[in-house]
């Protein structure tokens, strides 16, 4: 957060924990059992939370795709539910997200290759043809192969570790995907844009310069990519 505490899916305790600068771990949501309640604090249950990330404001938004749902605690430890319910058919945001500046959620679904985006209002718009492939184009002919995890820049565009394809794509403003760096075959080779190779691209932050920070699983190393 911005006073530089950081926040972890206990996935396995079903609870999010919060780490101080000093190495001080609390628990700010759940309390170690399985389950599906909102709630404050440790009254909340959660399935298995994977991803996390706070919007403009402050709150923090966990992916409980066990509960196939997305959860969002408030600063003062409120935890709702903000995308579906349980029972639905398919898991949400099993893994990466992102909350824009009007409060639309942008989720990586693997098992449709696509980023849904969820809107305030309850609608969605699926980014992808919803089958796995390597393609670019508008938002509705590109393809992905199991996307994993997400980032936006501050100018509308997002960028998506697609892991399945090896490749880094980037979603513009207007939905085009297009590829950053990688061509769709899985290897390993630094260089500028189709030249680079990665295995399984599987995380993906920015840094302060506007850089690309990406986690290179089946390669076990961190690349960085130079946007230009």
């Amino acid at each position: 957060d911005a006073v530089g505490n950081v926040y972890v899916s206990d996935m396995n305790n079903f609870s999010i924990r919060k780490v101080t600068p000093a190495g001080v771990v609390t628990t700010i949501a759940g309390n170690g059992t399985q389950g599906y309640v909102n709630g404050t604090g440790t009254a909340a249950r959660f399935g298995r939370p994977t991803g996390l990330t706070f919007d403009a404001a402050g709150n923090l938004y966990v992916a409980d795709p066990v509960n196939y749902c997305i959860r969002k605690i408030t600063p003062g430890g409120d935890v709702s539910t903000v995308v579906f319910n349980p029972g639905s058919s398919q898991p949400e945001a099993s893994h990466g997200f992102i909350v824009d500046a009007s409060g639309s959620i942008f989720g990586c679904r693997q098992i449709i290759h696509s980023i849904v985006r969820y809107n305030t209002n309850g609608s969605s718009l699926q980014i992808g043809y919803g089958s796995a492939g390597f393609k670019d184009g508008n938002y509705f002919f590109g393809q992905f192969y199991g996307p994993t995890d997400i980032v936006a820049d501050g100018l509308g565009n997002m960028y998506v570790a697609d892991a399945g394809n090896g490749a880094i794509r980037k979603v513009a403003a207007n939905g085009d995907i297009s590829t950053l760096a990688g061509n769709g075959t899985k290897s390993y080779a630094d260089g500028v844009g189709s030249a680079a190779r990665f295995g399984s691209p599987s995380g993906i932050i920015m840094d302060k310069n506007g850089n690309l920070i990406v986690a290179d699983a089946t390669n076990h190393v961190i690349r960085k990519v130079v946007i230009q």
